[in-house]
């Protein structure tokens, strides 16, 4: 039966209980995190839920494998979706699955100070637009508009180098005005 109070319980207490493998705390962790984790794996897998739910067992195997390396940097819910998003990407590249569409869901949260053409796109025509870059411009551009990675963060995920994100990004944004105009 699930704890009412499970909510009140700090992360940092959730994280000292699970490293010490208490199964009650591990189980709350798992919980609090799971559906934000599953919804960031199904964006990866084209909403392939067998593929979804796999990418999460193996992100939080990995979360509870590394726990003890958390260092409250940052935030906690921040570091797990690294680590999944890391997983997810690797499980792409070893089954040579290329990224697809975004829900429409996650395209509010576009973060982009040079918007002017994604302002005026509608969120459909912005998804069916993004779906047609090519595999390596839509992963830098998921990553950095929106997932709101930064550079370096995507150049150590993708084991490439900064420049290699900052010049994908830009053919990405050109690509997508591209389309833009051809619609208008």
């Amino acid at each position: 039966m699930q704890d009412f109070n499970s909510d009140l319980v700090p992360d940092s207490q959730l994280i000292q209980d699970s490293i010490k493998g208490c199964p009650k705390r591990q189980h709350e962790l798992y919980h609090r995190f799971a559906s934000k984790m599953f919804l960031v794996c199904l964006r990866y897998t084209h909403n392939n839920t067998a593929d979804a739910e796999d990418i999460l067992q193996e992100g939080f195997v990995k979360v509870f494998r590394n726990l003890h390396k958390f260092r409250n940097d940052g935030s906690f819910e921040g570091w797990i979706r690294t680590i999944v998003t890391r997983t997810a990407l690797s499980h792409l590249r070893d089954k040579n699955k290329k990224l697809v569409n975004y829900d429409t869901e996650r395209l509010h949260i576009i973060k982009d100070n040079e918007t002017s053409i994604l302002d005026r796109l509608a969120e459909k025509d912005m998804i069916r637009m993004v779906s047609k870059l090519p595999p390596g411009y839509r992963k830098i551009f998921m990553l950095y508009v929106i997932d709101g990675y930064n550079h370096r963060e995507i150049a150590s995920m993708l084991n490439c180098n900064e420049g290699t994100s900052k010049s994908q990004l830009y053919r990405s944004k050109n690509k997508l005005q591209e389309l833009y105009k051809k619609t208008a």
